[in-house]
């Protein structure tokens, strides 16, 4: 409850309009808060010299004097951005300057990422995978920023640290390569698209160019800018790597995996990234989509996959690629939660040998399986959602439709609390050796050895036919959520800054081998359209020490919701103010943050200008429609007005309306339990 009132607060407190000095076509169009960042987006009807974008906590009295780096500003042609990263969960305040004046935002509230899982566990070497950054989202002190374009990735330059002498690295890849000499973390911001088949010296499979890999260096973190940053024709390849982490960044149209965790790396953390179609290889038939999109192999140890997004994924994610042998390559202990596998059809994740922690995880119309276990691999399932999945969770040659996904020995599924929506057969432990999964009485119940697989041999090799029990021995790391509460977060947070900028809503769309979106194997034909034809929208990177910033054109885009819905009295929509005009909302003060059920909250405002405005609060949006409103209409004026409401059940959204007919600067003086 503590969070959700600390977050209503912010968006409720201050949302002024921009303070404009000087420079009358300056103008802030959106200044929104993220995980560890801001964005800022502006208009300015003049050409400038330059933009200095600075950003300070809101305690502060003053700007800090240095701006944040000149990379993160990027002109669109009608709006320019910048994002300001690195950032402990706070509030902050942000000002775009220039010559001829400035413009300022107040109080925008920034989150911190979920640093759970066993990247994070106390079990692990280094106990963190925050990389280049440390765990409370700030810059590690010694760190080198590197930031790449589509123009400058075979001739960025970087000096690397060997002992007491620096060499200069010239290009992405032979700075990637060398890394490993210096002991300084490293971060790598991608801006925009880059164009795979114009990179030099990428790691090659099956001979075709495939991964940039970053190869036994540590403390790295790679993470796109914005909400547009995109890999096209190629992956990435970690390969010995410790504490590196892989953060906003858009997967399209991979010649192999989008990412492949491969080798003895210890300490990765994948998060908020979209993976899209891979390339389709024409020869094999279960590569129409691509190849895997994100893999882990070959000894990788302590990962924590959270809060990605595969779209129409075929093959979302394998883990160890042999069976051949009784103890697998070393691969283990590793966390999947809150990632939404939208659509996709198999390997959620397709799990041999290792312990694997599920949670969280939001599997939404996968036509093949979920979690499909062999080779005697141990996976606790908990607190997941299921929704029109045809075989939500599978054990080789056992339970359900015989566990014919794979033709190898079985391993054990550990369930426990998962919610279960129009779904396929599961077929769970009931004194037989043929099940698809143990349905655990609590989160910390040890699975028995009388509980075998029914098959634990084959070519000779004797397979684990028990549960390992590993979630009651080691540090998870973890606190899952409520089932109840998974599909609203998943969905609003997974994937890239925003969302991304590829829009496509896979659950309505008309398939072409079957009626229902949650049942179809093919790959979607406008979505990969859209993949083959997607360019970079950035129509200049100010990289270098480019001075002309010209004039913006056309209609800057605007945040969320572009309207909140036209007031009526009726039980479906917010009610009508009682006077004046709606065409002029002072603010839609939005919350997305649910568990308040049993409390009650008083927002308060004061000190409007007129008193043609109201204030109402309404809750449970799903693609901007108001499900129901919360309170009755409270009109206003020069005085103060608050409205006290108890939330009777769970809201995966609230948001507070004010409505004015003048030109409001309106705040919240209060919001209190």
């Amino acid at each position: 409850m503590k969070r959700f009132l600390c977050v209503l607060l912010i968006l409720c407190m201050v949302i002024p309009a921009a303070a404009v000095s000087a420079a009358d076509g300056l103008e802030i169009t959106d200044a929104r808060g993220g995980f560890e960042s801001i964005a800022v987006l502006w208009t300015n009807t003049a050409a400038a010299d330059g933009y200095s974008v600075y950003v300070k906590k809101s305690s502060d009295a003053d700007y800090p004097q240095q701006p944040i780096d000149k990379e993160l500003v990027r002109y669109y042609g009608n709006y320019y951005r910048a994002d300001a990263l690195g950032l402990a969960e706070g509030e902050y305040d942000v000002k775009v300057e220039t010559a001829g004046g400035s413009a300022e935002r107040k109080n925008i509230a920034v989150s911190a990422y979920k640093r759970e899982g066993f990247a994070f566990s106390s079990n692990s070497s280094n106990k963190s995978a925050s990389g280049g950054y440390n765990d409370d989202g700030t810059v590690k002190s010694d760190a080198q920023i590197l930031y790449i374009t589509n123009e400058n990735v075979n001739t960025v330059k970087l000096g690397i640290k060997d002992g007491s002498k620096i060499k200069e690295y010239i290009g992405l890849r032979n700075i990637l390569q060398s890394y490993r000499r210096d002991s300084r973390p490293l971060i790598v911001r991608f801006i925009g698209m880059i164009d795979g088949e114009k990179v030099s010296g990428l790691v090659t499979s099956d001979g075709k160019p495939a991964f940039l890999e970053s190869k036994e260096s540590k403390n790295i973190t790679f993470e796109g800018v914005g909400d547009d940053a995109t890999l096209k024709w190629f992956g990435l390849n970690l390969n010995g790597n410790k504490n590196t982490e892989i953060r906003n960044l858009g997967l399209v149209l991979f010649t192999d995996d989008g990412i492949s965790i491969n080798g003895s790396n210890e300490n990765i953390w994948v998060h908020n990234n979209d993976f899209y179609y891979g390339k389709t290889d024409p020869k094999v038939t279960d590569k129409v989509k691509g190849d895997g999109s994100l893999d882990i192999k070959k000894g990788a140890k302590y990962c924590t996959l959270s809060y990605n997004h595969f779209w129409d994924s075929g093959k979302c994610s394998l883990i160890q690629a042999k069976s051949d042998s009784a103890s697998g390559d070393g691969t283990d202990y590793l966390t999947y939660h809150h990632n939404w596998f939208d659509h996709s059809d198999s390997r959620h994740p397709r799990t041999r040998y290792s312990n694997v922690h599920m949670y969280n995880n939001y599997f939404d119309g996968n036509s093949g399986y979920g979690i499909g276990v062999t080779s005697g691999a141990s996976v606790f399932a908990e607190n997941n959602v299921f929704r029109g999945v045809k075989s939500p969770m599978l054990s080789s040659k056992q339970g359900h439709d015989d566990g014919t996904f794979s033709g190898e020995a079985g391993g054990i599924i550990k369930a426990y609390n998962n919610l279960m929506l129009d779904c396929g057969d599961v077929t769970f432990y009931g004194g037989t050796n043929d099940f698809d999964a143990y349905n655990a009485s609590s989160a910390d119940e040890q699975i028995p050895d009388t509980v075998k697989t029914k098959l634990n041999t084959k070519n000779g090799i004797t397979f684990k036919n028990t549960y390992s029990n590993f979630d009651t021995k080691v540090d998870l790391a973890s606190k899952p959520d409520p089932a109840e509460n998974v599909a609203a977060d998943v969905k609003s947070h997974a994937g890239r800054s925003g969302g991304g900028d590829i829009k496509f809503d896979l659950s309505n769309y008309a398939p072409t081998d079957t009626d229902n979106p949650d049942t179809s194997h093919d790959i979607v034909p406008e979505l990969k359209q859209m993949l083959e034809d997607y360019q970079s929208s950035v129509v200049k990177n100010y990289v270098g020490d480019e001075t002309e910033y010209p004039a913006t054109s056309g209609t800057a885009p605007t945040p969320g919701p572009t309207e909140p819905p036209a007031p009526t009295a009726g039980p479906t929509e917010p009610p009508a103010p009682t006077a004046g005009p709606t065409e002029n909302p002072g603010g839609v003060f939005y919350c997305a943050e649910p568990s308040v059920i049993g409390k009650t909250v008083t927002a308060s405002v004061a000190n409007l200008s007129d008193e043609s405005g109201a204030l109402f609060v309404a809750a449970a949006y799903e693609n901007d429609i108001v499900s129901e409103v919360l309170t009755g209409l409270v009109p206003l004026g020069e005085a103060k007005h608050d409205i006290s409401l108890e939330f009777s059940k769970e809201y995966s959204d609230v948001r507070c309306y004010l409505w004015s007919n003048g030109s409001l600067a309106p705040y919240a003086d209060v919001i209190k339990r």
